[in-house]
């Protein structure tokens, strides 16, 4: 596996790792002293990658993403406006997925 790490999340300097320890993986970042361990290195290299603003906006495109489908087809308007809508809602739902493909990366698989 050589998934790159991404820079310390505290101070953006270039991590060291992951290097095996016992039976444990290690990432650290010798100007903040932050270590973080896990016992697999994929594992390991997904959480310490993991930003926890990129999982909230993840979900908010999401939500937005669900909400546009449902109110997009409202039941009081009849079927052919119904089906119109709808369609336009799932071309926004592409549009958003389009715009920002790595939040939806965990989520399509």
């Amino acid at each position: 596996m050589n998934e790159e790490l991404k820079p310390c999340p505290f101070c953006g300097t270039k991590p060291v790792g992951p290097e095996p320890a016992d039976s444990n993986w290690w990432v650290e970042c010798q100007h903040c002293e932050i270590i973080m361990e896990h016992f697999s290195r994929s594992e390991l290299v997904k959480k310490w990658n993991t930003r926890q603003a990129e999982v909230q906006i993840a979900e908010a495109v999401r939500e937005c993403e669900r909400i546009a489908i449902q109110v997009a087809a409202p039941k009081s308007i009849g079927r052919d406006k119904g089906r119109h809508h709808q369609a336009g809602a799932q071309h926004a739902a592409r549009q958003i997925r389009n715009r920002w493909p790595e939040y939806f990366k965990e989520a399509d698989s």
